[in-house]
């Protein structure tokens, strides 16, 4: 499910949504609040099988226990399962969320929105903070 979020560049969401560090706290705002980091579809490892997890562990491809956040782990889950999209010609973008349930998806996807729009609020107000200050 989606929500279309009216005149928003689609690079400028992607960026917000993708190219966040994993500390920054816009981009953990939909974890959080959704309490993805204890949700076993974004924490849980992707193989329970002691043998897959036994030959990643031998390959050094596994994390070391207890060695990542369940926030970090559900953020990079999410940005698996996050598709962003702008139809030509538009000033609409569609914000995409696979989940094993729609209504998780939809409420993902709706985060995801609010976050931006509370970060580029906050980023207007300062910047129009900063244009008055300049002008005293």
């Amino acid at each position: 499910m989606s929500r279309v979020i009216p005149n928003i560049a689609h690079r400028l969401l992607r960026a917000a949504v993708l190219g966040r560090r994993a500390d920054d706290e816009a981009a953990q705002a939909p974890v959080v609040a959704l309490r993805l980091d204890q949700d076993d579809e974004f924490v849980r490892p992707e193989w329970d099988s002691p043998v897959v997890n036994g030959l990643k562990s031998m390959l050094g491809m596994l994390p070391p226990p207890g060695g990542r956040d369940p926030v970090n782990l559900a953020l990079d889950a999410l940005r698996l399962k996050l598709a962003v999209r702008r139809p030509e010609r538009t000033f609409v973008i569609d914000v995409y969320v696979q989940s094993r349930e729609a209504e998780k998806a939809a409420r993902i996807a709706n985060a995801i929105a609010d976050a931006y729009f509370r970060e580029e609020a906050a980023a207007r107000t300062e910047a129009a903070r900063r244009a008055s200050d300049a002008l005293v």
